[in-house]
């Protein structure tokens, strides 16, 4: 039954994955792993009933138990209650058994004649119709090929879509290694000589962080995908900023800290946004405040929720236009706001879309409200893209900083809040203001073609002067050292 809980997971059936869990705590309730995946599933749905009770049990777990027992490390960055050192403890044990695997099989690289191009090498799975590919496919493109030589190491799928098409066009040379073995994949990144190794994926579901432990490059990076350490010897830096990772969180990164100016976050300045889309096509209505929240479900938090009905309660006419890829989250949720006193009628469930038609619909949100402990990453951007402020609580660590690092950088930094008071007094004062929203928003249109978040090519000639850095370094023999573009 646990592991039947699994494969349902992965196949993104969560309520009949739920159900397995259930089962197979009903034959033996010690059975550590399938509590495990009935939390991740339980998240999933929004089904709360025993939210703080597991919270607790896993921060517990993390702090008492043993180096060596696995965890998602994804899914605890959205654990409340887990702090910098505690992802940064799970993180190692998890990279210290990669290396152990990884060690054995190193192999030497030749050397590189002086003056060549360096080659830079990025290992995604996501090289398709992925959020990951929206944000990064200006900068492949717009990397300077008289310094640089790019390449693509996918290990997922062709989906066929036009991003696809685009990211294989914007390589030097585009791999398509999926179905490999990790050490294979390891030896092909051998094979093109690479000289810096991108991994964007880190400990997110179909990363491959046992490609990095075989050491196929002289110099690694963690960026993007997964917001943490890796915890790991054989990954050298990670890509951040001052905001989301300050010096004072150093210690608990395996990796050095590259710091880019402004956000660390790459944005694509040719993101389509489909046609325009009307408020009745959506179930909107026309003349009451919209706010949303197009997080996944799993983001969502018990205590976020109750200040969002509070903000509804204190704003009666607006409604809250949430993501919804199930009935179960939809029921849900539904049943929560109901049980805090805002009618069920008042939210509003989008499914999942194409991004340009997502990016239409978004446009005619008011406010985005994120989420704590673990921010919108994409789906912020997606939002102040489209000229809709977002609300923010900046967090403790790196994934539930970086809603207060796009802010920042668009020059929003007055909606960035540090407790959830002072969060629910901003967003009920901006939908009772007008004006004052307004205001955000035409900064906003204003902002999105001079501001650095949205400036995808001095993002992309700040990454390479940190590329440029880190392998000037390798060169003259000196270990990975913290690095400001």
């Amino acid at each position: 039954w646990a592991v039947r809980g699994v494969l349902l997971e992965r196949s993104r059936s969560a309520q009949v994955a739920q159900q397995s869990f259930q089962r197979a705590l009903q034959l033996d309730d010690n059975d550590v792993a399938a509590r495990k995946g009935l939390i991740r599933t339980s998240r999933a749905l929004c089904d709360w009933s025993r939210f703080s009770e597991d919270a607790d049990w896993i921060v517990q777990r993390i702090r008492n138990a043993v180096p060596d027992e696995e965890w998602d490390n994804f899914s605890l960055l959205a654990v409340p209650g887990l702090t910098e050192a505690d992802l940064g403890w799970r993180a190692r044990s998890t990279g210290s058994r990669f290396a152990r695997i990884g060690q054995a099989s190193l192999r030497r690289r030749g050397t590189l004649k002086c003056g060549e191009r360096r080659r830079i090498g990025y290992l995604s799975s996501d090289f398709h119709a992925h959020a990951t590919a929206y944000l990064m496919a200006g900068v492949f493109a717009a990397h300077d090929r008289a310094a640089f030589e790019v390449h693509a190491f996918s290990t997922g799928p062709d989906d066929g879509s036009a991003m696809r098409s685009r990211l294989e066009r914007s390589f030097d040379s585009f791999h398509d290694l999926r179905g490999m073995e990790d050490r294979a994949i390891a030896e092909a990144i051998v094979d093109q000589n690479i000289d810096i190794l991108v991994d964007l994926k880190g400990y997110t579901q179909d990363g491959r962080p046992l490609v990095s432990a075989f050491r196929p490059a002289p110099v690694q990076v963690n960026y993007l995908g997964y917001p943490g350490t890796m915890g790991a010897a054989f990954m050298d830096y990670i890509i951040a900023d001052e905001v989301v990772l300050p010096p004072e969180q150093f210690e608990h990164y395996a990796e050095k800290v590259a710091w880019m100016p402004g956000s660390y976050q790459c944005n694509d300045d040719e993101r389509v946004v489909g046609a325009p889309a009307s408020r009745a096509e959506h179930g909107l209505p026309a003349g009451a405040p919209v706010v949303c929240c197009f997080n996944s479900p799993y983001k969502i938090t018990p205590d976020m929720f109750d200040r969002w009905c509070r903000i509804m309660t204190n704003v009666p006419d607006a409604v809250l236009w949430l993501l919804g890829p199930n009935d179960a989250v939809i029921a849900n949720l539904r049943g929560e706001a109901e049980a805090r006193g805002v009618q069920p009628g008042r939210l509003v469930f989008a499914p999942r879309a194409a991004n340009p038609d997502h990016l239409a619909r978004l446009a005619l949100a008011d406010l985005f409200l994120d989420t704590t402990p673990y921010n919108a990453h994409t789906t912020a951007s997606d939002s102040l893209w489209t000229s809709v402020p977002v609300v923010t609580l900046r967090g403790t660590t790196f994934a539930g900083r970086v809603g207060a690092s796009l802010l920042q950088a668009c020059g929003l930094p007055e909606l960035i809040t540090s407790s959830l008071d002072e969060y629910e007094s901003v967003a009920t004062g901006l939908l009772r203001d007008r004006p004052q929203l307004r205001e955000c928003r035409v900064r906003l249109e204003t902002n999105r073609a001079v501001c650095r978040l949205f400036d995808t090519h001095g993002f992309t000639r700040d990454l390479e002067h940190l590329y440029q850095s880190m392998w000037a370094r390798h060169q003259d023999g000196l270990p990975p050292s913290h690095l400001t573009s």
